[in-house]
């Protein structure tokens, strides 16, 4: 059972696919195909800390100070 999503969703992580192998076709043997949708640099996990500092500056920039990323 998935999840139902829009069109435009669709269309949008697609394309974000399509940037991805390009990406590992670029670095050639550097980048690791860990199947991750959002992965690091190299395809390798990110780290939870980065994640949640880029979260709380994205979320300050929108006017969204104090939202934490799980809310």
């Amino acid at each position: 059972m998935g999840v139902a999503i829009d069109p435009g969703t669709v269309d949008v992580l697609r394309a974000h696919r399509g940037k991805q192998l390009l990406l590992e076709l670029e670095m050639g043997g550097d980048f690791q195909d860990t199947g991750l949708v959002f992965p690091g640099a190299i395809g390798q996990l990110l780290d939870p800390s980065t994640v949640t500092r880029n979260f709380k500056k994205l979320a300050l920039k929108a006017g969204y100070a104090g939202v934490r990323l799980h809310d």
